[in-house]
């Protein structure tokens, strides 16, 4: 699944170090039991994910559901061309 997000506070990188990762679009796979159903790109999500350094692919959504359309999002400079899902 591909998701342009908000920025993340407190991100914990794979070398131990907490930082904010800025907006922008990348891939996330979802875990066993975990269901993208009903919602299609260009959908507004609230996702929680989870990070696992040694396994690829590291990023994991635990969980998702979809948001109304109208729901304002911060992207800032975020990746023009980006969208969300």
């Amino acid at each position: 699944v591909e998701i342009q997000h908000e920025q993340v506070p407190d991100f914990v990188a794979a070398d131990g170090r907490r930082s904010t990762m800025t907006s922008m679009t990348m891939p996330f796979s979802l875990q066993s039991g975990v269901s993208a159903q009903g919602i299609a790109k260009g959908d507004k999500v609230k996702f929680t994910f989870e990070t696992f350094w040694k396994r690829r692919p590291a990023l994991w959504i635990s969980a998702i559901e979809k948001l109304p359309a109208d729901t304002a999002l911060e992207f800032g400079d975020a990746g023009a061309g980006g969208h969300t899902h």
